[in-house]
């Protein structure tokens, strides 16, 4: 069971890294699911970070915060507070897309609280977020981050801030 949940991970890596939004959020349900089947741990934060990664994409900030928001406790209880950091900071890019800016503050913070303490380089891409959201009203142009963490390409994040801006 193992070997086939380690597949999937493989492949739901791949298809985030090719921009296939649909097939990865399956993917990385499914990569989930045969994780808890073969009772490990070892990567169902990151499947989950990948599903809510694609539901960003997919125009699903709501759900992907939910999922998120699961990566974000599978991490915990694997007491891994470089990957809680990453899944944090992709729950608050949720919250941004989703216009939950007080939300997006508070979590960017956390994530950037998490990533500091593990020596994660992604932190002040954390405050940048935090700092981003509490800049608001004043419109998401002027708060576009250059990029995101993990596997998804910078010029993504920009193409979506240009589409939170109309």
């Amino acid at each position: 069971m193992l070997i086939l949940a380690r597949a999937g991970n493989a492949r739901t890596i791949a298809l985030l890294t090719l921009g296939r939004w649909q097939e990865t959020a399956e993917a990385g349900a499914g990569t989930a699911r045969a994780y808890r089947a073969a009772d490990s741990q070892e990567a169902i934060a990151y499947a989950l970070n990948a599903q809510g990664l694609a539901l960003l994409a997919l125009d699903d900030p709501a759900q992907a915060a939910s999922v998120l928001e699961e990566a974000r406790h599978e991490a915990s209880l694997m007491e891994n507070l470089r990957a809680e950091g990453v899944c944090l900071l992709n729950l608050a890019w949720a919250y941004w897309c989703d216009a939950c800016y007080d939300q997006s503050a508070t979590t960017a913070d956390r994530a950037s609280a998490a990533l500091d303490i593990a020596g994660a380089a992604q932190a002040e891409a954390a405050r940048a977020l935090a700092e981003a959201a509490r800049a608001l009203p004043g419109g998401p142009e002027e708060a576009a981050l250059d990029g995101n963490v993990e596997v998804v390409a910078p010029g993504w994040v920009a193409e979506r801030a240009r589409g939170l801006m109309g």
